[in-house]
């Protein structure tokens, strides 16, 4: 019987020619990281795919959703990381940096109509998580949207960090980055976060006010260092409280909105069931807080539940099963599955 990694690893080389490896272009760069820890040169080549763009084009264009240009930083650093000792990891850094600084130049002048260091949604297709019961009222809106999501602000905010050091190792300037990070920082814990439900939630410009509801984008500026120390300990209780577990549900790797809300679906990611994608960035939220025991304990339930069920979109929080007679494989999962057992 094949290893988890040898099935994750059989299930990645399928997208060593994709130019969107996993069939979901939100997460086909962090699916390249995955592909680099089975083969580092077949994630290295996936990255430059979606990185390099077309002649008199831009990373901007239609076609190239931002919650994939938000997480170019992060599997920048992630490839530097887990680059072999006989390759110049340098040198790759050089290629990637100008093309991805190039790109989010473009998303700022384009995205961010407020100047807030906020980029705006006007396609939810484009989110992380564009199914999330938190965008209901939405999904049926005439034209487009105009949405501060907190999750793909928060991903730009730990995306720069990684260029900032970057690009401070390579010896460039860096202070446009760090301004747009710093007034970033500043307007999620000022705009996004609900004082009365103590998360973040996404805020609709066309409407001026929050998306109310406990969905899992709400923890997701710990992933960029956003909230203070106080304030993300208490957003973990919240995870952990009956608010978003009324089930006492067995794993804190917990479903994606409060099962208790209308309209929720155990089974799908972003309106309940859990999302491996959303463990992975929680994970690396609750580290950067010391939380090593909750963020442990949430890496060891989803490997299990991948263990138990395989590579899904998505796993029902009390059950631990999937969409009954679901047989197509997550690309995503098996990257992070990929990135978890290959971590040092």
């Amino acid at each position: 019987m094949q290893s988890l990694i040898q099935q994750a690893g059989q299930l990645l080389i399928q997208t060593k020619n994709s130019p969107t490896p996993g069939g979901d272009p939100v997460a086909a760069a962090l699916v390249s990281l995955g592909l680099a820890q089975i083969d580092f040169h077949a994630g290295l080549h996936s990255f430059r795919q979606l990185i390099t763009p077309p002649a008199k084009n831009s990373l901007s264009t239609p076609g190239v959703p931002l919650g994939q240009i938000v997480t170019y930083g992060i599997v920048l650093a992630g490839l530097y990381e887990c680059a072999p000792k006989d390759v110049d990891a340098d040198a790759i850094l050089e290629e990637c940096y100008p093309n991805i600084l190039d790109g989010l130049e473009k998303v700022y002048a384009e995205s961010d109509p407020e100047e807030e260091g906020l980029i705006t949604l006007n396609d939810l297709e484009e989110s992380f998580f564009p199914k999330s019961l938190i965008w209901t009222g939405l999904q049926d809106h005439k034209g487009p949207v105009a949405v501060q999501d907190p999750l793909l602000n928060s991903a730009a905010v730990w995306s720069n960090e990684c260029l900032i050091d970057i690009g401070t190792h390579l010896g460039h300037d860096v202070l446009e980055l760090l301004q747009w990070n710093e007034l970033a920082i500043y307007s999620i814990n000022e705009k996004l976060w609900n004082e009365e439900q103590r998360i973040y939630q996404p805020y609709d410009l066309q409407k001026d006010t929050l998306l109310a509801g406990a969905n899992i984008i709400g923890f997701m500026p710990m992933i960029g260092e956003i909230p203070d120390q106080d304030r993300a300990e208490e957003m973990l209780k919240i995870l952990r409280g009956e608010v978003f577990q009324p089930l006492q549900l067995p794993h804190l790797s917990s479903p994606t909105h409060s099962p208790s809300d209308p309209g929720v679906d155990l089974y799908t990611a972003g309106k309940g069931g859990i999302s491996i994608m959303a463990n992975w960035l929680l994970y690396h939220g609750l580290g950067r807080y010391g939380m090593h025991a909750a963020a442990e304990k949430l890496k060891k339930d989803a490997l299990q539940l991948m263990a138990d069920q395989g590579f899904r979109e998505a796993y029902h929080p009390v059950t631990g099963n999937t969409v009954p007679d679901a047989d197509i494989p997550d690309l995503t999962a098996a990257a992070f599955c990929a990135y978890w057992l290959n971590e040092a």
